[in-house]
Order: C-alpha cells, then structure tokens, then sequence
C-alpha cells in the first residue's frame, strides 16, 4: 500500500503550484535579477513529472528501487515560513 500511496502523491500532488514573493533582490549566476517584491512560483505537478522514466505512467512499483530523498519528490510541500504538519 505505501508504494500506492506513494506514487498517487507523485502523481496528483497536494498542491498545484506555490508561490513567494521575494523580500529582496535575487541575483542569478547568469546576471538575470529578481526584483524584491517578484512573485515566484513553484510547480508541484511539474516537478514531480521530471526524472523518472515513463513519468506519465502511473506505476507504484518504481517505488521498489527509488528512494524518497533522490527524487522529484515532496509531497507535503518544503519547509519554510509556512510547512505543512
């Protein structure tokens, strides 16, 4: 069941896109700057969709040979000024 449970999260994340809104200028290596006040946004069902193979596939036994923490995968959100319990 947790490969299941696992891969449905993958799938349908619990969120759709986050957002923040910068408190500060953010300088890129490339030169390109975020102005403060910039509001950023974060892609769950993006994210979660890169790195695997046949990433469209829903498919809870990947599960048996990835690991958590060497995918893109966060399920309950990142931890910040406002993490999920």
């Amino acid at each position: 069941m947790d490969l299941v449970c696992k891969e449905v999260l993958r799938v349908w994340p619990l969120f759709g896109i986050a957002h923040r809104i910068t408190s500060d200028d953010i300088q890129l290596p490339d030169g390109t700057v975020y102005p403060k006040g910039t509001v950023l946004c974060f892609n769950y069902p993006k994210y979660h969709s890169a790195g695997y193979e046949n990433p469209t596939k829903f498919d809870p036994e990947r599960w048996r040979t990835l690991s958590e923490q060497e995918c893109n995968y966060i399920p309950f959100g990142v931890a910040g000024n406002r993490p999920c319990p």
